[in-house]
């Protein structure tokens, strides 16, 4: 006698009297189908992103049903002079991670539409959705446009473990850059385009490295940890978050700037979480505790408040800082789904 399944269960049923079906996942739950004798191997069914719940088989009928569960979320935007809200981007399951181009004429963002993730476009105004990637299956995250305006980077897990990658802005064939057992994840350009900047604990911890646009060998550029690089629009600083370390700081997440050509950091602000910021020419942009956004004008230090901002999510700010994208979470949906001819 032994386990069978990994991870938590939200239902089972018997396929016939050697299979059975179940439902498995730490956060998104998919279908296996797992023969009870053999190697015991299990079989994911290709059902789609959405969670799939609690399966009941018709034997008779060859059907199976199950409950699916939809997180949603959509694209909204701010107008930062009005101080008001309206749609932006809006389709079933999630639409996250917006990020404006440089010239603020498009944003990328990641959206489960296809019912896999996958990294898409739109016009500022959240018309012409066109999806950019087809990796059919894994997440697909984290879109950072160079400047110039041809490419976009981001990270995708086809095989478990994180990745760089980097698509044309018209589509393509994506590129990949990092390899290895290393989480590589969230990059952004140097703004002359030659490097990648991004994440990765191949260290042993989070830490900023960068490796050449082009390929090559990646190189460490903090040693005290960091994650989610952002470099300024002028070039000249680095801004990244670090998590504080130790059993009371364990959920504080801290700001910091340093020199984009290397040297000693600086700690800006806290932050209210994983990635709530942004900043351009303008500004740095930060969501508080309170769903306030507000700005942070660089040279004086002085800050003001936008807007108040509910349910909001991570966000992006465009190049002239009129407008800010941003995810605006919605409640999940359950549907009742049919698969036919089920044996």
């Amino acid at each position: 006698m032994g386990p069978v399944t990994g991870g938590l269960l939200s239902g089972i049923a018997w396929v016939n009297g050697r299979e059975i079906v179940y439902s498995a996942g730490a956060i998104n739950r998919s279908l296996y189908r797992l023969s009870i004798a053999g190697n015991r191997v299990p079989e994911r069914l290709n059902l789609g992103w959405d969670s799939q719940l609690v399966p009941a088989v018709s034997i008779a009928r060859h059907r199976l049903i199950y409950a699916s569960r939809v997180y949603r979320g959509d694209l909204v935007r701010l107008d930062t002079q009005a101080g008001t809200l309206e749609p932006l981007v809006s389709a079933r399951g999630l639409q996250l991670h917006p990020r404006y181009s440089p010239d603020g004429r498009k944003i990328a963002f990641f959206s489960t539409r296809s019912g896999n993730p996958e990294i898409w476009t739109c016009n500022a105004d959240g018309s012409g959705c066109e999806q950019l990637t087809s990796f059919g299956g894994p997440f697909v995250t984290s879109p950072r446009w160079s400047p110039d305006g041809r490419r976009i980077a981001f990270d995708a897990r086809p095989e478990d473990k994180s990745q760089i990658y980097f698509i044309a802005a018209d589509g393509g064939e994506p590129q990949r850059l990092t390899s290895g057992n290393a989480w590589n994840s969230r990059p952004d350009w140097s703004q002359d385009g030659q490097w990648i900047y991004f994440t990765s604990d191949r260290s042993g911890r989070d830490e900023i490295w960068k490796m050449p646009a082009a390929g090559g060998e990646p190189v460490q550029v903090t040693r005290t940890g960091g994650a989610s690089p952002m470099v300024s629009s002028e070039g000249d600083a680095l801004y990244y978050q670090k998590q504080e370390e130790g059993y009371q700081a364990q959920l504080r997440v801290s700001l910091y700037r340093m020199p984009e050509k290397g040297g000693p950091a600086e700690e800006i602000l806290p932050l209210r979480g994983d990635r709530y910021w942004d900043v351009n020419r303008m500004g740095l942009y930060f969501l508080t505790a309170g769903n306030e956004l507000r700005v942070r004008d660089l040279r004086s230090g002085k800050t003001r408040t936008l807007a108040q901002v509910p349910q909001a999510g991570l966000f992006s700010v465009s190049p002239d800082g009129a407008w800010v994208a941003m995810e605006q979470s919605q409640p999940t949906l359950y549907d009742l789904m049919l698969v036919e001819d089920f044996k």
